[in-house]
């Protein structure tokens, strides 16, 4: 079978994604996986097709399953050459079951709404499920996300089943970072490190597989900031593209208003004084984000390093106040709305904190 066979919708990751398939062509599949890397780069959609490439029924047999594979639903030989070159096919019961997340020999491992941690409960129903034999095919799956919020108790009663596993039975570990991860977890796991996408990659994605304009397509790739899942959620939601924008631009209004009433003013219109306070200081902590990011793109300019900027669409702006600020000026406002952001973890009031801040511009 060759690697052509395999079409997984990755943005970025290629030798990541050609290891994978390579291993699933050749029946050399670790038992446990890391998948690190930061949030929204792409870890769990790579799991998600690996997974979907075992289960999928309407490609042609690999070698680990042509002898042991439950016979469930056979593709004819028509219907086995339509499905070459697509791996996953997508198409069939049980790509369409992984994908919705549905498939009884995949298990999807998460925390609890509401809850801190992945519960002991939770890994003790994983150890259970992969104790028993496959339901539709030959390899069981079990993957878990945010990884590193196991608690003491989870960790090791997961460490008993990464030192004993099961046959057949592959773990995929997905975390942002390896702080938080117990050393006898990771040295039992083959560790995939992800890192960022780079901008002319997710560029080349948006205008090659889902036909953008040159102007949406350098827009999200920059706003993107190597993650392709951030660029994914302004595409799935037009309004949050839309509000990321308004806000982008509402930091050059306020800090283009000489007069601190229009600048308390205008900060109302943002956000409304009566919010109530955990609303009130999520807002502020989303808004001090995006002006400490465009502050970023005006120090980034300042050393002549444009092309790393992320608000493409202000660059008017951004050049504008560039030219207004010395460096150490642009360096102390950064370090100013960082800390401020940073108070706003505390019981404080977030206005007034915001407030105080905008006297400093």
């Amino acid at each position: 079978m060759n690697k052509e066979n395999f079409k997984w919708e990755i943005i970025g990751h290629r030798q990541i994604v050609h290891f994978l398939q390579k291993s699933i062509k050749s029946d050399k599949l670790s038992h446990a996986y890391l998948f690190i890397g930061p949030e929204g780069i792409g870890k769990t959609k790579t799991a998600e097709y690996f997974a979907a490439s075992l289960f999928c029924q309407e490609t042609p047999s690999f070698s680990f399953s042509s002898s042991s594979r439950h016979d469930v639903m056979p593709a004819t030989r028509g219907e086995e050459e339509k499905a070459r070159g697509f791996i996953p096919c997508k198409k069939c019961v049980f790509c369409q079951q992984v994908f919705k997340k549905i498939h009884p020999d995949l298990i999807w491992i998460k925390k609890e709404e509401g809850k801190k941690n992945i519960s002991i409960e939770q890994i003790r129903n994983l150890r259970e499920r992969l104790s028993r034999e496959a339901f539709l095919s030959f390899y069981k799956v079990a993957i878990i996300e945010e990884a590193e919020t196991l608690n003491k108790d989870g960790w090791n009663a997961l460490l008993k089943t990464l030192e004993e596993p099961s046959r057949k039975t592959i773990i995929i570990l997905i975390a942002s970072n390896f702080k938080n991860l117990p050393a006898t977890i990771i040295s039992r796991c083959q560790a995939i490190k992800f890192l960022l996408v780079s901008r002319r990659e997710i560029y080349n994605y948006f205008i090659k597989n889902l036909n953008f304009s040159d102007k949406k397509a350098e827009i999200l790739s920059h706003l993107s900031r190597g993650r392709p899942g951030l660029a994914v959620k302004f595409i799935k939601d037009e309004n949050l593209l839309e509000k990321y924008e308004i806000e982008t631009k509402s930091f050059f209004d306020i800090i283009g208003k000489d007069k601190l009433k229009d600048r308390f003013n205008f900060l109302d219109t943002i956000v409304k004084p009566k919010t109530d306070f955990l609303e009130a200081r999520e807002s502020f902590q989303n808004l001090l984000s995006i002006w400490i990011l465009a502050l970023r793109d005006c120090l980034l300019i300042k050393t002549s390093n444009s092309e790393f900027i992320v608000n493409n669409f202000v660059k008017k702006d951004l050049d504008s106040l560039a030219s207004n600020y010395s460096l150490p000026e642009i360096k102390s406002l950064m370090r100013e709305f960082i800390q401020t952001k940073n108070y706003l973890y505390y019981n404080i009031n977030p206005r007034l904190a915001v407030e105080n801040l905008i006297i400093k511009f």
